[in-house]
């Protein structure tokens, strides 16, 4: 267990930096291709690649997740899935080539029918790339992950670079896309060729459907919905303030949200292989809900302080009316790792069932805040989804007692013990720096120290255990890989 353990500590080491170096990539990338494209492509790429997100859930119809959690997986399961994936794909493309004209009338995006042709091929690339990736996952191999993520996000990067700087216009986008997951396509099929020749079985498929179809319209119906505040933003404020909202959101999901795609992605396997042994479970979510909350808690806080100046650093002072949007934002940050950790344990010992229940509920509340924002207006939608947050993590704290029959008490309380740590961090940060007068990018770099040296100051003073535990494991593992 202990060496399960450490894999587990390793894998989301591997895939956090991978998330961030290809965000880091990404990010300066999107810099220098902003410069050569107008805004009206950047704004198409958007609404491609939410077609593009909707429709992928229909490739995999929840089975690449059945594979990461069902204990005893045979190679005719892999390529069941594959074969299945494929088939999908193929007829998802087909749509796309006959109804590109539709779509894009629909979409009020006349003019881009090659685009939608173009780029619906990244289903059939992904069918053949999600069965290795899930194989990877499932083995907490993520350290291979990393590495071709790095890459190909970089050479993809600079392909792009170069077709923008030839007038390619959108297509360097879209071809940033291809060539990325091409790379890693070809990899993953390289290196697992001889398995992609194992004969698929229809009864494998169907021994992973229950599972997978829950997850699936579960997955299906959290996309759809958390999608439609763009629609309804656009209805209610203006364009300008529309702008600034997403801005804050896509800042936010940089930092927080790829974090916790990897507590998701690392906890599912991890927790999946203690399905059958519930001492050990329960101690496990304990050490991972801890880990986790003095995580997220450090992260929240620093960012939450230094917003004022991150954003006017970043973007410039045109995009100063992001900062209030992007503060209520990332308080509703704390919540998501937790929640995500909770949700895992209902996925892990099979209750697809039940996440499908949560996910509903989850999403009712979405919609309420979704009426709230279109009677209220935005500030009122602000509260709404803090309050959202709030009560979704007690939700998810009902769900795994009820289902699981894990008691959450303790996690639940040492949860709370770190957003205090962090309010007082935060009010003693902000008192300190106060009285310094320096430029924008020093004062990142000061309040990052003074709040680092504070919130472990506190840790101290209130003799918390976890440090202590995390400062044992990285003396006797000072090496990650």
């Amino acid at each position: 267990m202990v060496e399960l353990e450490k894999k587990a500590i390793n894998s989301f080491f591997w895939d956090f930096s991978n998330k961030y170096l290809t965000l880091g990539i990404s990010f300066g990338i999107s810099i220098i291709l902003a410069r050569q494209l107008s805004p009206e492509v950047f704004g198409v790429m958007a609404i491609l690649l939410a077609i593009v997100g909707v429709s992928e859930l229909l490739t995999g119809a929840g089975l690449i997740g059945a594979l990461i959690q069902k204990e005893k997986i045979s190679e005719n399961h892999y390529s069941s899935v594959l074969i299945f994936n494929l088939a999908i794909s193929l007829f998802i493309v087909f749509i796309f080539q006959v109804y590109a004209e539709a779509i894009c009338i629909f979409l009020n995006i006349e003019g881009y029918e090659t685009s939608i042709k173009t780029i619906c091929f990244i289903f059939i690339i992904k069918s053949f790339t999600s069965v290795h990736d899930a194989r990877l996952r499932k083995n907490l191999e993520f350290k291979t992950l990393s590495k071709i993520g790095f890459i190909s996000a970089l050479l993809s990067g600079v392909a792009a670079i170069a077709l923008a700087s030839n007038d390619f216009g959108i297509d360097s986008l879209i071809y940033q896309l291809l060539i990325q997951s091409s790379i890693v396509m070809i990899y993953l099929n390289v290196k697992f060729f001889k398995k992609n020749l194992v004969r698929p079985s229809y009864k494998a498929l169907l021994s992973l459907w229950g599972f997978g179809f829950n997850i699936f319209i579960a997955n299906l119906i959290d996309k759809i919905v958390s999608s439609l505040d763009t629609v309804v933003l656009s209805k209610v404020v203006p364009l300008a303030e529309v702008g600034f909202f997403h801005r804050a959101k896509s800042l936010n999901a940089m930092v927080f949200e790829s974090f916790s795609s990897s507590v998701m992605a690392i906890t599912f396997p991890y927790l999946s292989q203690k399905q059958n042994n519930k001492n050990e479970l329960v101690k496990s979510i304990y050490k991972i809900n801890s880990l986790l909350s003095i995580i997220t808690a450090f992260l929240v806080g620093y960012v939450f302080l230094e917003t004022n100046n991150i954003i006017l650093f970043l973007l410039g002072d045109k995009w100063e009316p992001t900062i209030y949007f992007a503060k209520f934002l990332i308080i509703t940050s704390l919540f998501h790792p937790f929640i995500t950790v909770n949700i895992n344990i209902l996925t892990t010992q099979g209750y697809s069932k039940a996440y499908l229940k949560f996910i509903l509920l989850r999403r009712c509340l979405s919609v309420l805040a979704l009426f709230v924002l279109y009677y209220k207006g935005i500030e009122f939608y602000l509260y709404a989804i803090l309050f959202q947050g709030i009560l979704e993590c007690l939700l998810s704290v009902v769900f795994c007692k009820s289902y699981v029959k894990v008691k959450m008490k303790n996690n639940l309380l040492v949860f709370i013990k770190y957003i205090f740590i962090m309010a007082f961090t935060i009010l003693i940060a902000k008192i300190l720096l106060s009285n310094i007068k320096v430029s924008t990018f020093i004062e990142l770099i000061v309040g990052f120290l003074l709040y680092t040296l504070t919130f472990i100051s506190l840790l101290i003073v209130v003799r918390d255990q976890h440090l202590y535990e995390i400062k044992k494991y990285f003396r006797k593992n000072n090496k990650l890989y």
